[in-house]
């Protein structure tokens, strides 16, 4: 057998040995409030297989990444499927820059801990998931049901087919515009939707008696100066009068960039990947 190497001695004085202790410190802090390390955007090219869904005879398409864990053999209902939307900054083309915020945490979850389908699609260049309008601070939704929120419903419904999917698991989450997509899937689909997590987004509270049926976990920065926090506060206040399950997170002092400390919290993780939903 080929003897261990020597192992190399360094000697550190106190006050260096004083500066090292204080660093180790800093870095199991800082490992412990991330809860992992997301994904770069590299790893999750890698991890994620890029794919095209065309959806009607009119041949109106959208790129989207998709990740499939190994599924356990004791998952005879299938996994949940995760529907990630991201924001406005990864509209595009390329099908790899949707894989910029957030995502990681979700597929991070799904390789370690719960397994799931993760489906991230891209909205192109100059689009948005909804055009939801603003009114006093009020969100509406568009009457008509937008092009790409349709597209987006086709994908899934396409996922669900092709995939071991439990269709009583399926859940989505998305940032800023992406969180206005969310808001409007849940109001169109009603019941579709086991749980759903908008982060920094925006609802129309007129829309809330068909988004009350499906489980929320609302998040938003106190100090957002993208999206004010006024909007969603005002559709949480209508939900709970509805006596709706729903969950709302405000991170005090917090602007809008809250998407990595949502998706690597392991509570709010947890209780995500766990929805199913109800028989009623």
């Amino acid at each position: 057998m080929r003897p261990h190497a020597p192992v190399p001695v360094t000697f550190f004085s106190d006050a260096m040995a004083k500066r090292l202790f204080k660093i180790g410190l800093l870095a199991v802090a800082f490992i412990a409030f991330c809860g992992f390390k997301p994904y770069g955007t590299n790893d999750l090219a890698s991890l994620t297989v890029p794919q095209k869904h065309v959806a009607g005879a009119d041949g109106r398409y959208i790129n989207y990444r998709i990740y499939v864990p190994d599924i356990p053999k004791n998952a005879t209902n299938g996994v949940p499927l995760v529907l990630y939307l991201h924001g406005s900054g990864e509209c595009g083309t390329d099908n790899r820059s949707q894989m910029n915020m957030g995502v990681g945490g979700l597929v991070w979850w799904s390789r370690n801990r719960e397994p799931a389908i993760v489906v991230a699609p891209q909205s192109p260049p100059r689009t948005v998931w909804s055009p939801i309008f603003f009114n006093m601070l009020q969100a509406r939704m568009p009457y008509g049901t937008p092009p790409m929120v349709k597209l987006v419903k086709s994908l899934v419904d396409d996922i669900c087919e092709r995939y071991p999917v439990d269709t009583n698991r399926i859940l989505a989450t998305g940032v800023s515009l992406g969180g206005y997509g969310v808001w409007d899937m849940v109001a169109r689909y009603p019941g579709f939707f086991a749980a759903a997590i908008p982060v920094c987004g925006a609802g129309d509270p007129q829309q809330a008696d068909a988004i009350a049926k499906t489980q929320l976990w609302i998040f938003h920065g106190e100090k957002d100066g993208n999206v004010p926090n006024k909007m969603d506060r005002a559709m949480v206040s209508r939900l709970w009068e509805l006596d709706a399950p729903v969950r709302y997170m405000e991170y005090p002092d917090s602007g809008h960039g809250i998407w990595g400390r949502v998706y690597s919290d392991d509570s709010v993780m947890k209780w995500f990947f766990s929805r199913r939903r109800s028989s009623n």
